[in-house]
């Protein structure tokens, strides 16, 4: 597999700067080398190995392109599952479909279908579904039959599918997530990739277990951009990562390893603004995306369980500085 550093580092004028504003740009790096990079890590005999390192690398260089990768990695894993007849059908959609299901974490039915015939009707609403314009498809989750389903559809806008105005973000904002109103939406059921009983994807870690991948990759930046007269400081903040590398792929870690990252990123990012003085507060300062993108990585696919981690953390939790 290639490296994905080496491969950014081919092209200096590709524009990272503006890729986490704007989705036109995120969309050409990504198309880049999305399909190629996915078929790889597909192939490979160390799948998740591959993910981690591709999602590290991925981040050092930019959180809403490593984000944006990691939807379509989800929504591919969620494709390939299918018979391989019906998958070679789906050829156009594998490489660009985003996902809008984390709502099935919640008991609650945020979408609701009814039977008709061959099709289902679904009413209701998508919170939160990133990738508008930037994505042609997108994998949809919702209750019918009391159970969870998972279906594919197209990503635009139409009287049954109503996409709401791009939400405005202090971060990421190039990956124009946007909240869809169902309103009587006609969808195939031949375009179900996943039936599983109300509650399943809730126990499932999901992209949850991604996300130290993006943080690592964050921290790693954040290291290279601390002056090299703080030697001592580099030294351990690289000891520590490593100690959460080598525990990464490790699902039983998971939980902990979430939590041990984000206390370290904060930890190497707030150091890297105080050595570096005033000037890190400037807009267009790289560590103004490292420290953005720091607590977006900390909030995605949270779940009740490691939410429940964190609350008891920050209570027992001191400062290290």
């Amino acid at each position: 597999m290639y490296s994905i550093s080496k491969y950014f580092n081919q092209f200096d004028s590709l524009d990272f700067e503006n890729c986490d504003n704007d989705h036109k740009v995120l969309k050409r790096i990504l198309n880049d080398f999305n399909k190629s990079l996915i078929e790889q890590i597909d192939n490979s005999d160390n799948r998740e190995h591959q993910i981690h390192t591709a999602l590290e690398e991925i981040s050092y260089y930019s959180g809403s392109l490593s984000f944006m990768f990691l939807q379509n990695l989800s929504a591919t894993a969620y494709l390939n599952k299918l018979a391989k007849e019906s998958l070679c059908k789906l050829e156009e959609v594998r490489y660009n479909c985003g996902i809008a299901f984390a709502h099935l974490r919640n008991s609650k039915t945020f979408v609701k279908g009814l039977d008709n015939g061959e099709n289902i009707i679904l009413t209701g609403n998508l919170p939160w579904a990133s990738g508008y314009m930037i994505f042609d498809y997108l994998l949809i989750g919702y209750h019918f039959n009391n159970q969870e389903y998972i279906s594919w559809c197209k990503f635009e806008n139409s009287k049954s599918f109503q996409i709401s105005d791009v939400m405005q973000t202090f971060v990421a904002s190039s990956l124009n997530t946007v909240s869809i109103k169902l309103d009587n939406f006609v969808i195939s059921k031949s375009n179900t990739i996943s039936i599983e009983n109300i509650g399943t994807f809730n126990n499932l870690l999901g992209d949850s277990s991604r996300m130290p991948s993006l943080i690592t990759g964050i921290m790693k930046r954040g290291i290279d951009l601390i002056s090299d007269k703080y030697v001592v400081e580099k030294d351990n903040f690289s000891v520590q990562l490593m100690s959460i590398i080598e525990n990464i792929l490790n699902k039983n870690e998971i939980i902990n390893t979430r939590k041990e990252s984000l206390k370290l990123s904060q930890m190497i990012i707030t150091f890297c603004a105080v050595s570096t003085g005033g000037k890190s507060v400037l807009i267009n300062n790289s560590i103004q995306r490292l420290y953005r993108e720091c607590l977006l990585f900390s909030l995605s696919g949270v779940s009740p369980n490691i939410l429940e981690s964190y609350s008891i953390d920050s209570i027992n939790y001191k400062s290290s500085f």
